[in-house]
């Protein structure tokens, strides 16, 4: 009960990665806007890839929470066997890496993130001053909040957290869960998506 449980919330994701150690499980995923369905870097000719089945990777870690930090010898071992590679507009750039499922359903997991923001709003064409000193006023609260955001998320660096199965579950997939699927429809969802 003493432990602070505030962790770190990843938003507006640009680019997300999976790198499991087989090229053929691995896949990157981009979109240029955020309203757009995201796109598979390096379709094969014989892929026939699904933008509806990745549509879960918009939420990943949009809400994580830990049930535990380890310590001791157990947080000497740092999880390895799957890292996703994540940037969001906003300029964050995290890298998450996870071990082994274990027999209670849960993963240790760690994180990495660093960040790179605007410093200077765009300039809008044919803005009266009013509105410009509003918006600079606008932009500069946003960009102090993104840097509290960072400065709070890299205190977790370092760290071997405990969460439950579902905080990975819906992204964890092969390239192969991402291509469609011809009795897609008879499950209704991604596999291993637990019917999300």
């Amino acid at each position: 009960k003493w432990l602070d449980e505030k962790f770190f919330k990843i938003e507006n994701i640009k680019a997300i990665e999976i790198k499991t150690g087989k090229k053929e499980d691995d896949w990157k995923l981009t979109r240029a806007k955020s309203d757009e369905e995201f796109v598979l870097a390096n379709v094969g000719k014989d892929e026939d890839y699904d933008p509806g089945r990745a549509s879960a990777m918009k939420n990943a870690f949009a809400g994580p929470r830990f049930e535990d930090v380890v310590v001791g010898e157990d947080a000497n071992q740092k999880p390895g066997k799957t890292t996703f590679v994540i940037d969001t507009f906003a300029g964050f750039h995290y890298v998450i890496k996870i071990g082994d499922k274990s027999d209670l359903n849960e993963y240790h997991l760690t994180i990495d993130v660093d960040g790179k923001f605007d410093e200077k709003r765009a300039a809008v064409k044919d803005e009266s001053e009013e509105d410009k000193k509003k918006n600079d006023e606008e932009f500069e609260k946003a960009v102090t909040a993104q840097k509290e955001k960072l400065a709070f998320e890299k205190t977790l660096a370092g760290k071997v957290f405990k969460v439950r199965s579902y905080v990975v579950d819906s992204i964890d997939k092969k390239r192969a869960d991402l291509m469609k699927q011809e009795n897609a429809g008879a499950e209704g969802g991604m596999p291993g998506a637990g019917g999300q």
